[in-house]
């Protein structure tokens, strides 16, 4: 019995080092909206900068997103004015394993957007300018420092330029996965071995 539960607490603290980071509302769907908010503070898992003009855009919001659909379900982010920043802390990281931040990414039509991507304070993916015609997905790859940092997309365009932001991942690189992998295929050799 005390060999079981060894390997029941062996298990436990494997497979909690190896939790994958997991973003919350990545997509924006958990308040539903019908038209363009503008917030400020925290909404379902996102951090909003002070100030004005960003929020949630409903799939083709017809003053501002026009024809554009959503990249994922009905709505997305939306960051409007230089200086707003969406952000959220990640938790789940594996201290030195690599992990690849993805996002989607489109301005308002008629516009280019601008965007940045920061994992806390460190630019991952540097300013760059952000196409009006359709959806793209961007990546970038990070390394953990430690087991929580926080995601940042910061618009440092012009006004009005309005940059949309939809579908947020965080990825395990294939080594991490591999690893994951080994350590879950492990897990079930033992609890057949020892029948727990």
């Amino acid at each position: 019995m005390k060999k079981k539960v060894a390997i029941l607490v062996t298990l436990a603290t494997v497979s909690a080092s190896f939790a994958l980071p997991i973003v919350n509302n990545g997509s924006f769907e958990e308040t539903q909206t019908a038209v363009r908010t503008i917030q400020e503070g925290v909404v379902d898992g996102w951090d909003y900068s002070p100030g004005f003009e960003k929020g949630l855009m409903p799939a083709y919001e017809a003053t501002f997103a026009f024809d554009v659909p959503a990249d994922d379900g009905n709505q997305f982010a939306y960051l409007w004015v230089p200086g707003n920043e969406i952000a959220q802390d990640i938790g789940g990281f594996v201290i030195g394993e690599t992990y690849q931040i993805q996002w989607s990414e489109r301005a308002r039509p008629g516009y280019t957007g601008n965007l940045w991507v920061l994992m806390d304070g460190v630019t991952i993916d540097a300013a760059h300018a952000v196409s009006d015609g359709a959806w793209v997905t961007g990546s970038a790859t990070f390394t953990a420092t430690a087991t929580s940092h926080r995601l940042r997309f910061y618009h440092n365009g012009v006004w009005d330029t309005m940059t949309f932001v939809d579908n947020v991942s965080v990825v395990p690189e294939p080594a991490t996965l591999g690893l994951v992998g080994i350590v879950g295929g492990c897990m079930l050799f033992i609890r057949k071995r020892f029948m727990i």
